[in-house]
């Protein structure tokens, strides 16, 4: 499955330290945010996930338990794996796959961050 970029951004209670002169989201003590994307074949599929960074280290991390999606995976008799599993497996696509470099460019865009894609 091949997921395009929608939209992110910076949650706004969050978004303080940047007044406060930090640069990027790995300048301040948290920052934390949220990202959408959509099927590339099937923009009807949506899958969402809020993320995090912390102080020192510059890389966005999916926030546990945060997946939204109105996808169902099904087995490969056609069988719904359910929401549980579904979301299992998501979040271990999402850990493995390099989302952060289009959420830092899609953010820098916007204004909210300097940070580079590592």
């Amino acid at each position: 499955m091949r997921l395009d970029h929608l939209d992110s951004g910076i949650d706004v209670p969050e978004f303080e330290p940047f007044a406060q002169g930090a640069q990027s989201p790995s300048d301040a003590p948290e920052s934390t945010g949220y990202t959408e994307w959509i099927g590339a074949a099937n923009a009807s599929i949506s899958v969402g996930w809020d993320w995090f960074v912390s102080a020192g280290i510059p890389l966005l991390t999916l926030r546990a338990g945060t997946i939204r999606t109105n996808l169902m995976l099904t087995d490969a008799r056609g069988v719904d794996l359910g929401r549980e599993a579904t979301l299992q497996r998501l979040d271990g696509y999402l850990r493995s796959w390099a989302w952060q470099p289009a959420v830092l460019q899609h953010l820098h865009a916007q204004g909210g961050t300097t940070a580079s894609a590592r």
